[in-house]
């Protein structure tokens, strides 16, 4: 794949740039934010290229392309898309550091994103990057990539503040572009009104809501039990104040298994990875109290929810029965 731009040519990888990559990669910058794509010498960068090179066209790794200027074919950089678990793929880009300060990088993603994201067959991006790096955050918001969410989460293998974001594909998208940034905090008893409202608004959780558990007094109850492990996602729109709420997870365990209940996003916050974001700030709770396996019931005439639970790693038994018994006269035997 080869593509020109006004200044820039990007262009697959060849194994005689592997002193430019080694060189490009060693800038302070790389180093701070990107440590694992720092090559100490020529060697280690040609060892990364020959597997680069051997995944083009393949779409099960990553798809890493030189960033070359038209003006004497300097290597300045890459860009690439990584593919994560649960079939995601995410943007990456770096410019060395003599050659920042002149665009170089929203031109190079603004020409990448959309060509590759064809070959890849997918038309939704995720651009992730640490809070800190206002570099970065400024190329994704110029390239159209939209705040989903800001907040700690893993990074590289550690527990950091990141910045998420998503960009679609032109024409794909639905409703106008969301500014918000989307922020998630541990569910408290007095946002009740609010998570209600929230499963009120879509039918498949009207369908998993029950008049006694999910009453007031029934919620307070479950998150006297759970106080960590349950998550509420809003908008933050830089005013100060917490705006609609986006998605919800009530997740708890009885000290060996973890259950997650009524997942929900709301539906105008939909495919920008806030369910994912729950469950992964639900799961990395459970991990904190020592919990080792997490369950989930799902409808299963939902499709969609099964899709979303396999793609997050969530396997089906078939060689269990579910059963229940009621010790509530109110709650119906079966519900």
């Amino acid at each position: 794949m080869r593509i020109e731009t006004e200044r820039l040519i990007i262009t697959e990888f060849t194994a005689d740039m592997a002193q430019d990559v080694h060189e490009n990669s060693l800038d302070e910058d790389n180093r701070k934010f990107v440590p694992d794509e720092v090559f100490e010498t020529a060697e280690d960068a040609r060892e990364a290229l020959e597997f680069l090179i051997s995944q083009y066209g393949r779409f099960t790794g990553p798809q890493a392309y030189a960033v070359l200027t038209k003006a004497g074919a300097e290597n300045i950089g890459y860009v690439q898309m990584v593919p994560l678990d649960g079939g995601a793929w995410e943007i990456g880009y770096h410019i060395a550091k003599k050659h920042t300060g002149s665009g170089y990088a929203t031109e190079a993603v603004r020409a990448f994103l959309p060509r590759m994201a064809k070959e890849i067959g997918t038309d939704e991006v995720l651009g992730i990057c640490l809070s800190v790096n206002a570099a970065s955050r400024r190329v994704l918001l110029k390239c159209g990539f939209v705040p989903g969410f800001e907040g700690t989460g893993d990074y590289q293998g550690r527990k950091r503040e990141v910045f998420r974001s998503v960009w679609k594909m032109p024409g794909t998208g639905k409703g106008r572009m969301n500014t918000e940034t989307i922020r998630i905090r541990p569910v408290t008893p007095g946002d009740y009104d609010r998570i209600y409202a929230l499963w009120d608004s879509t039918e498949q959780s009207r369908r998993a809501m029950k008049p006694v558990d999910d009453s007031r007094e029934g919620i307070e109850r479950y998150l006297k039990r759970n106080p960590a492990t349950c998550f509420l996602a809003y908008a933050d729109d830089g005013s100060g104040k917490e705006g609609k709420t986006a998605g919800v997870i009530l997740t708890g365990h009885d000290g060996r298994r973890g259950m997650i209940h009524h997942l929900c996003v709301h539906p105008d916050y939909r495919r920008r990875g806030i369910a994912r974001m729950l469950v992964g700030k639900a799961e990395e709770a459970l991990r904190e109290e020592g919990i080792t396996k997490v369950f989930g019931l799902v409808f299963k005439d939902n499709d969609a929810a099964n899709a979303f639970w396999e793609e997050q790693g969530y396997s089906l038994r078939t060689n269990l029965n579910y059963r229940n018994k009621s010790l509530n006269e109110n709650v119906p035997k079966g519900e």
